[in-house]
């Protein structure tokens, strides 16, 4: 507040009874006249903001004597630029994400932008402190792609959660901004079906092995047409995807000698 903008010249001073000054214009409010000086009109709530007010502020001196108007003074000023505002983020590019489990290692699966209102440089960096950071990185900073680092697993992870900054890198501040991006990812048919009871033999992320199960039934000769009861329980498949659980077709791939009726599931055939 007061802050000295300018000195008028007059021949006359302004105190004369005879002469009178008047501010207009349409950023007149933003000046006060002391004398033969302009001075800035602020207060704590009313402050020059250059991202809101523009970087230039003009106003006119109006002189009067005995009420007829005799000169006109033009003022502009400029407002200089201050690293006042911090990065924001578009929520539009870190809001929640589909991501499938089979998307390639390598390929960008998002691409993050945040502006500055004073228009500084911005970089993005991973928080490697955040729980799911291993899955991403950025190759380029300044772009705000990020890049899927290593293979998604379904069955294993169905959500990971990213913090990401923006960083102001040409400014002392460094002012920064942070944003928590969640990813569900999606389930993609990359699993066998898996016949129960599963005996998981391993799991990686290519595929779920489970052992083969054996069933067994008693059968009374010359018997036909009947629901044979079979033990550990009834023949029964899985999708091995959770996600997607797509109908099984069984199908007999062949017959053979009481010991082998029934051939079992091999993990390379998927019906």
């Amino acid at each position: 507040m007061g802050t000295f903008i300018a000195t008028l010249s007059f021949t006359a001073h302004p105190s004369a009874n005879h002469m009178r000054l008047k501010l207009s214009g349409k950023d007149a409010d933003w000046f006060y006249l002391e004398g033969r000086t302009i001075r800035l009109n602020s207060t704590l709530t009313k402050i020059i903001d250059r991202e809101i007010h523009g970087s230039l502020l003009t106003a006119t001196v109006r002189c009067y004597e005995h009420k007829v108007l005799q000169a006109e003074h033009r003022i502009m000023v400029e407002v200089l630029n201050e690293n006042d505002n911090k990065p924001e983020f578009l929520q539009s590019s870190v809001h929640p994400l589909l991501l499938s489990e089979l998307t390639a290692v390598n390929s960008v699966v998002f691409t993050a932008q945040a502006t500055d209102a004073d228009r500084d440089t911005l970089t993005y960096v991973i928080d490697e402190t955040s729980p799911d950071a291993r899955y991403f990185r950025v190759d380029l900073p300044n772009s705000g792609k990020v890049i899927l680092n290593k293979p998604l697993d379904y069955e294993i992870k169905t959500q990971l959660r990213l913090i990401l900054y923006a960083v102001e890198t040409n400014t002392d501040e460094h002012y920064n901004t942070t944003a928590t991006i969640i990813i569900n990812v999606t389930d993609g048919d990359d699993q066998y079906p898996q016949f129960q009871p599963c005996t998981l033999l391993s799991a990686n992320h290519n595929n779920r092995i489970c052992a083969n199960s054996l069933y067994t039934a008693n059968i009374t000769e010359n018997e036909q047409d009947i629901v044979l009861d079979f033990f550990p329980g009834p023949i029964q498949a899985v999708d091995g995807d959770e996600g997607l659980r797509t109908t099984v077709k069984y199908t007999i791939l062949s017959g053979g000698p009481p010991s082998s009726a029934i051939e079992p599931y091999a993990p390379g055939i998927r019906n």
